[in-house]
């Protein structure tokens, strides 16, 4: 009888709990067999991509918006909003490369839209990094910081103004102890989610970033706020995008140049940012557009879970150049935050209002549900918010 038909009978009459004898040499075989499958399966398991990490972020507020010279005189706007419903996976496929995946659920209608797409891949221990993807990249640091770590509700209306939002590129990173730089080429601002034949395409983008670090640690400006027994930190930044289009399919014919230079400060209980924007717009008809943008923020603590913060920002649009009547727009907020989970972000209420004095419609500042400031032709409008933040 052939050995393994032996070996199978021997098997079933072992799980059977029979007593049957078996030989030695059957023995010795069956054992072999079973060390050698428990080792193949062990060498898979080796094997296998490290574990994925699953992650979220949820901030749901209440608004209240004053504006005048409404339709219907109703000069009043309030109610809930699911500010973000956010899920990304995280993980690491092989030794150096790591991958992000990110989405959001709308706030009107829930639709889940991508955000970012990126893997990573480290060069060495050199601190050189290379990747590829759907990705903000590190042009206005207030749009670049996570909006769950953000000092205030939201970012500001003059981020909103001026940001690139996402992009899809290839791009390099170093990071040393005083000194780290971004660099990509990329489809231009707003290409999140486009194909290359889209017309948000631009012919080819340039971006880069720049920080020297003075004081602290890196991590330290992952976020805005700075708990009370923190040591010192603080960095110097500058970044630039340049794009073109015109000369490549359905792409527009202009030029854009988006520059800022900004500081972060931080202490034990207390944190400082400034941030200077300039933007200029070539289009192969009609005048070029500079515009420009300032925002100055701070926070301090008052007791350990409690931390009061103010803002002001304004966008500065080219007002001669432009067809149409064009001023300045500012606000002005200031709030609370309290965190219930001690020095964490994962657990906080917001409290803050924002108030500006300018005509929305006369600015090149959006209305947006999501930074405060509505649609509004008269100016002194007022926007109160009430918001609770989980991360997971």
């Amino acid at each position: 009888m052939p050995k393994n038909v032996i070996r199978t009978a021997a098997t079933t009459l072992l799980l059977c709990g029979s007593a049957m004898a078996q030989t030695a040499e059957e023995s010795r075989a069956l054992t072999a067999d079973l060390l050698a499958d428990a080792a193949s399966r062990a060498s898979a398991l080796a094997a296998a991509p490290a574990p994925v990490t699953i992650g979220g972020a949820l901030q749901f507020r209440y608004n209240i918006n004053s504006r005048d010279n409404v339709p219907g005189n109703e000069d009043l706007a309030t109610g809930f909003q699911t500010r973000l419903s956010t899920l990304w996976v995280t993980g690491e496929v092989a030794p150096g490369f790591t991958y992000r995946v990110q989405g959001n659920f709308d706030i009107d209608g829930g639709t889940f839209t991508l955000e970012d797409a990126y893997f990573l891949h480290a060069l060495g221990d050199g601190g050189w990094f290379i990747g590829a993807g759907q990705l903000y990249f590190p042009v206005l640091w207030e749009d670049y910081v996570d909006k769950w770590r953000q000092l205030g509700a939201d970012y500001s209306p003059t981020n909103a103004a001026f940001r690139p939002d996402r992009v899809q590129g290839a791009f390099v990173h170093y990071s040393s102890e005083s000194f780290r730089f971004w660099g990509a080429i990329d489809d231009g601002a707003g290409t999140a989610n486009s194909d290359y034949t889209s017309m948000a395409e631009a012919d080819y983008a340039l971006t880069a970033r720049g920080e020297w670090k003075f004081a602290g640690q890196w991590d330290r400006f992952a976020d805005f706020t700075s708990f009370k027994g923190s040591d010192y930190a603080g960095k110097l930044g500058g970044a630039a995008h340049w794009q073109s289009g015109g000369e490549t399919f359905a792409t527009g014919d202009m030029d854009i140049f988006l520059g800022t230079i900004d500081v972060c400060v931080e202490g034990s209980g207390w944190n400082a940012f400034a941030a200077g924007i300039y933007r200029m717009i070539d289009p192969s008809v009609g005048n070029s557009l500079d515009d420009f943008g300032f925002v100055l923020q701070g926070g301090i603590f008052v007791a350990d879970q409690w931390e009061l913060f103010g803002r002001y920002d304004i966008s500065i649009p080219d007002d001669n150049d432009r067809p149409g009547d064009f001023s300045a727009f500012s606000t002005v907020t200031f709030g609370v935050n309290h965190y219930i989970s001690p020095e964490s972000q994962s657990a906080k209420l917001t409290l803050d209002i924002l108030y500006s004095p300018d005509k929305q419609s006369e600015s090149i500042t959006p209305s947006s549900t999501i930074t405060g400031i509505l649609a509004d032709s008269e100016g002194d409008q007022f926007n109160f918010r009430v918001q609770m933040q989980l991360i997971f």
